[in-house]
């Protein structure tokens, strides 16, 4: 959903119409001032012509006077706009409609947008400055957090995408489903050795580990789980959750080499479920868009029913999308944990 929020600012003494009205104005002084300067360009030259006691130094000196005017008047709007927005000066008179308004350093109608997943669009009016819409969406963000961290009701908690932990080598964190996890990129973390191996090349299981325990606990960083996953291999995760303290079930494995969909939707439906109580889980995939060679990827949540993935080359689908496209094959499967 396209949220359109058209924000008034300066205590509304300028409506929306009254500055549409004034950008006209000024608009038809630019083009009429032009038109003026060619009629008395004109006229100047004509008082040469019909006058010869007129000294042609005074008759030029006119001209580039008038020329100055009109390059003026478009430019000198510019030129304030500049000198309002320099520090200190912007801030003095952020208050002052008539200064930010008629010069346009501040626009009275300011637009915000914000965007979700769904695809429709609304649109509404509210009348609040800039600061005051930061403001509530911070607060809103820090009620979100506070309810993930107590362990809140699920349909409250919401996606919050932020940036990630340098110490912990994470580049985002995803708050959904009352729970925040580092999420990493994995093929900056060549520096990282994991099983003979590095963390870049090999480490996705580490990764997936790294991404799903840290709902739980937050301490665990990318170094902690190239040392804990001891295998590229389920065993090898839980052989690390266990080693943290975390439960997990499964695996469960969709143990088909078609698109049964029978199958596909009973495992969506169970890892649907599982992802409903606020809790992650840990996928073996191959092939679709998802991963081109086996590839361990956690499973944070669904946002208006779209699976969000972490460690994956695609980030966002379906849970049947995942199943079907992604776990033909082999013993791909998936880790319910917590």
């Amino acid at each position: 959903m396209l949220i359109l929020d058209e924000v008034s600012s300066c205590n509304s003494l300028f409506t929306p119409d009254g500055l549409n009205l004034i950008r006209e104005i000024l608009g038809w002084v630019r083009i009429l001032g032009p038109i003026l300067l060619i009629i008395l360009v004109a006229f100047d030259f004509a008082s040469v012509v019909f006058n010869p006691d007129v000294k042609n130094n005074e008759h030029y000196s006119k001209i580039a006077k008038r020329m100055i005017a009109v390059v003026l008047l478009f430019f000198v709007p510019t030129i304030v706009r500049a000198i309002f927005n320099l520090d200190g000066i912007k801030g003095l008179l952020s208050d002052d409609p008539l200064c930010m308004n008629a010069t346009g350093t501040e626009a009275k109608d300011k637009l915000f947008f914000s965007q979700s997943y769904d695809g429709g669009v609304s649109f509404t009016k509210v009348n609040k400055t800039k600061a005051q819409v930061e403001a509530e969406e911070k607060e809103k963000k820090k009620k979100q957090k506070q309810q993930q961290q107590q362990g809140g009701n699920n349909e409250d908690c919401g996606l919050i995408v932020e940036s990630g932990d340098n110490s912990k080598r994470s580049y985002q964190t995803i708050s959904i489903g009352c729970r925040t996890y580092d999420v990493y990129l994995q093929r900056i973390l060549g520096d990282i050795p994991f099983d003979g191996c590095n963390l870049a090349q090999c480490g996705c299981s580490a990764m997936a580990f790294a991404t799903a325990a840290s709902g739980f606990d937050n301490s665990i960083t990318a170094y902690e789980a190239a040392k804990l996953v001891k295998a590229r291999s389920f065993d090898g995760i839980m052989g690390a959750l266990r080693s943290k303290g975390i439960a997990y079930s499964g695996p469960f494995y969709y143990n088909s080499n078609d698109n049964n969909e029978s199958r596909v939707q009973a495992l969506s439906n169970q890892i649907r479920e599982h992802l409903a109580k606020g809790k992650p889980a840990i996928a073996l995939i191959a092939g679709g868009p998802y991963a081109k060679d086996n590839h361990f990827v956690t499973l944070l949540g669904e946002d208006n029913g779209t699976l969000v993935i972490g460690n994956c080359r695609k980030e966002r689908g379906t849970i049947e999308e995942l199943v079907r496209e992604s776990m033909c094959g082999g013993r791909k499967g998936v880790l319910l944990v917590g």
